[in-house]
């Protein structure tokens, strides 16, 4: 993958806090999510852009990704998505490229 990059905090999702939160029923099967997110970071990984280093190539990806979450627009769960784990990959890979082309 890409080498080099490390996180700090600034970069992580924010905590949400309150009541409620942490509560909430959790479906499981990450998998569609997973094999999305590593899809993209090897798509980058391959990607030869002068000047776009790997740490900005994450960035981008996880801009997406976080974007997407906090939005809380698609499911990341496949056991909770009408066709299943594929879809939900297909649906993540999908965002990933809309927002590397509004770029």
């Amino acid at each position: 993958m890409v080498e080099g990059c490390l996180f700090s905090r600034l970069a992580m999702v924010k905590s949400q806090l309150g009541s409620g939160y942490g509560k909430t029923v959790h479906f499981g099967n990450h998998l569609g999510y997973t094999q999305a997110v590593n899809q993209a970071l090897r798509v980058a990984d391959r990607i030869k852009i002068p000047k776009l280093t790997g740490c900005k190539k994450m960035e981008i990806i996880q801009s997406a990704l976080r974007k997407q979450l906090e939005s809380g627009g698609i499911t990341l769960y496949g056991n909770s998505h009408n066709n299943g784990t594929r879809w939900v990959q297909m649906d993540w890979e999908s965002i990933i490229r809309q927002h590397v082309k509004g770029l």
